[in-house]
C-alpha cells in the first residue's frame, strides 16, 4: 500500500490535526440517487457511493418507523474553497471563538470526504427549515444510525477530544461493524482508531458480531501490511499511520 492510500477508505479520520484532500473522493449526486423517504438541499450536493446508499436505507428506515419524510440533507462533499468561505463568513459574523468551536479549518474538514452528512428539517408548506436536535420524533433515527453504518461525529461529552463542540445534526458514515462498535463503547472516531492499534495481525484480533454477522478486525501499520489470502475483508487507511482490515466471517 502506497503512503497516498492511507487516505483511502470509510475509516479515515480528519480534523485540526489531519488534514485531507477534498480531490481524492470520487462523489455521486445525492438527488440522482435518493429514495422519497427525504429532501435533498439541491442538485449538487454530493457524497461517496457507498454513504449515498447507506443514506438510503438509513432514511428509508427513519420513514418507516415514524411515518415522516421531512429529513433535508443540506452538506455533504465540500470543497476547499467552500470551506475557506464557510470559515471566513463564520469569524466575520460570530467571531472568531465561535468560527473555531463549530467550523473545521480548510482542509481539515471531514465534509471533504465525501463521507458526512449534516441533517436538517423542512417545511414542505412554507420552505422554512426546522434544524435537527435529534429528539423527539427524530431520536430513532440518531439511535439506530449506527445500524446504517453511521455515527454522530461530535457528541457533547467528546469535544475536548474532536475540537468540535456538540453537533446534533453531523453524521459520518464509517460503515460496520464499525458504527456498532463505536457505539457500544462510547468511542469517538478518534478513539476508535487508537483503539484499533490495540490489535494486530500477530496478535488478538477485535472479534465481534453484529447484526448477525461476524467480523475480525486488526490494524497494520504503513509498510507492514498483512491480509488474508481468501475470504471477504476490506481495507480501510486510517489517514494518520496505518490500515484497518475488516474480515467478514462465513
Amino acid at each position: 500500500m502506497a503512503e497516498k492510500d492511507l487516505s483511502q477508505g470509510t475509516l479515515v479520520l480528519v480534523n485540526r490535526d489531519h488534514a485531507y484532500d477534498p480531490e481524492l473522493p470520487q462523489t455521486v449526486s445525492v438527488f440522482d440517487k435518493k429514495t422519497q423517504s427525504y429532501f435533498v438541499k439541491d442538485k449538487i450536493l454530493s457524497l461517496r457511493e457507498d454513504t449515498a446508499d447507506a443514506l438510503n436505507q438509513w432514511m428509508d428506515a427513519f420513514a418507516a418507523e415514524s411515518g415522516k419524510t421531512d429529513v433535508n440533507i443540506v452538506a455533504g462533499w465540500r470543497s476547499y474553497d467552500t470551506q475557506v468561505r464557510l470559515y471566513q463568513n463564520a469569524v466575520n459574523n460570530k467571531g472568531q471563538e465561535y468560527a473555531d468551536a463549530y467550523l473545521a479549518l480548510p482542509g481539515c474538514s471531514e465534509h471533504h470526504t465525501g463521507l458526512a452528512v449534516d441533517l436538517d428539517t423542512y417545511n414542505i408548506e412554507d420552505g422554512t427549515s426546522g434544524g435537527f436536535d435529534g429528539e423527539g420524533a427524530y431520536a430513532w433515527a440518531v439511535e439506530h444510525a449506527w445500524e446504517y453504518g453511521f455515527i454522530q461525529r461530535y457528541p457533547p461529552e467528546k469535544s475536548d477530544i474532536t475540537g468540535i463542540d456538540y453537533e446534533s445534526w453531523h453524521f459520518r458514515y464509517v460503515g460496520l461493524p464499525h458504527a456498532y462498535i463505536m457505539q457500544a463503547e462510547n468511542l469517538c472516531l478518534e478513539e476508535y482508531i487508537d483503539y484499533l492499534r490495540n490489535y494486530s495481525f500477530s496478535g488478538e484480533h477485535l472479534t465481534v458480531t453484529c447484526l448477525g454477522t461476524s467480523y475480525a478486525l486488526y490494524y497494520c501499520p504503513k509498510g507492514q501490511m498483512i491480509v488474508p489470502t481468501s475470504g471477504s475483508y476490506t481495507i480501510s487507511g486510517n489517514n494518520v499511520d496505518g490500515f484497518i482490515i475488516t474480515i467478514r466471517k462465513p
